[in-house]
């Protein structure tokens, strides 16, 4: 539990609750409903999940170097010194910008469906940070209906009960992690200059290699070699390569689709 001290959230265990205020209980209560949307989340049964890291939604490299070069505290100290300054857009923000974009349209056309992308903010830090994390999504008007701060705990076990589909990070370890967790997972990178893509139109390539298809054909290349590649080619190309997306994925992206047309 977290409590509001001097403007700033803090941890609030069993043992110092009782030194939190009633003023200060109520100014925590107020900071929440003017910082937070309440709106009914989507069942993870009808929702596509998409999990993103604070450090591929926004730019934080500053940050990062003041944690690797002074330390968690420094780290801490200067989040909260900044806490009104929003981050800027990081290579993940026109993606979730798409994303809202879409489930505006859908909310638009069908009111009562479930059948929407379910947008969760995952970040190692802790809850001195949260306050500027509130205030950028406010600042970039982005709707995200809830976010996790671990307190530098893996995000995994978080992951495997949101029933994710998606998880985007800027950590190749975690990444690793939720694939061989079963799942599906990338590593975004960030480059100096962000290629501006539509922030209202959301467009999915999927990789027919070991994504949508087996890796079968690209097993025997490494193996074999591209000579073996092409007489495993001919030998089998009337066998139809086994399907590894998982249908429910494909039905929720298809019924999503489908209400477009």
């Amino acid at each position: 539990m977290y409590c509001l001290n001097g403007g700033h959230l803090e941890h609030a265990s069993a043992t110092n609750l009782s030194n939190c205020s009633q003023n200060t209980l109520m100014s925590l209560i107020g900071f929440i409903s003017q910082t937070c949307c309440c709106m009914m989340y989507p069942k993870p049964e009808n929702a596509v999940t998409i999990a993103v890291s604070s450090r591929v939604l926004f730019r934080t490299e500053t940050e990062q170097k003041v944690y690797e070069q002074k330390g968690v505290e420094e780290y801490l100290r200067y989040q909260v010194e900044h806490e009104n300054e929003p981050f800027a857009p990081g290579p993940a923000f026109s993606f979730v910008k798409a994303l809202e974009a879409v489930n505006a349209r859908l909310r638009e056309l069908y009111p009562e469906s479930e059948e929407l992308f379910d947008i969760v903010l995952v970040t190692y830090n802790h809850a001195h940070v949260g306050v500027r994390l509130i205030n950028t999504i406010n600042h970039h008007n982005l709707f995200i209906e809830r976010f996790c701060m671990t307190g530098g705990s893996s995000p995994i076990g978080y992951l495997k009960a949101w029933q994710t589909n998606l998880y985007l990070s800027a950590d190749a370890e975690k990444v690793r992690e939720a694939l061989s967790e079963g799942i599906a997972a990338a590593t975004m990178f960030m480059s100096n200059k962000l290629t501006e893509v539509s922030q209202t139109q959301l467009r999915v390539a999927f990789d027919g290699d070991a994504v949508l298809f087996s890796d079968e054909s690209e097993r025997i290349f490494k193996a074999q070699g591209l000579d073996g590649f092409f007489q495993h080619e001919r030998d089998n190309e009337d066998i139809l390569l086994d399907c590894v997306c998982r249908r429910v994925r494909k039905k929720r992206i298809g019924l999503l689709s489908f209400r477009f047309l």
